[in-house]
């Protein structure tokens, strides 16, 4: 079962790949606004950042990317 599902997941990240296209729920992101630390009023903006988290196998097909970009 677990390697059936590789299989399918390493099938369509490769297949994405070959046709140059990302699907749009791997490019998808959750903002998350953080308190920054030691800040006076956190009434105000820039008291803090966002940061985003990314749809697991987006983050899996940009490191497939990366490493054939290094060949």
């Amino acid at each position: 079962e677990e390697r059936k599902g590789r299989r399918v997941i390493t099938g369509v990240l490769k297949w994405s790949l070959e046709i140059g296209y990302v699907p749009k729920q791997f490019r998808r992101a959750l903002g998350v606004m953080m308190r920054k630390p030691r800040k006076e009023d956190y009434g105000k903006p820039e008291s803090y950042r966002v940061i985003n988290l990314l749809d697991v196998w987006g983050k899996v097909l940009e490191r497939m990317v990366g490493r054939r970009l290094e060949k």
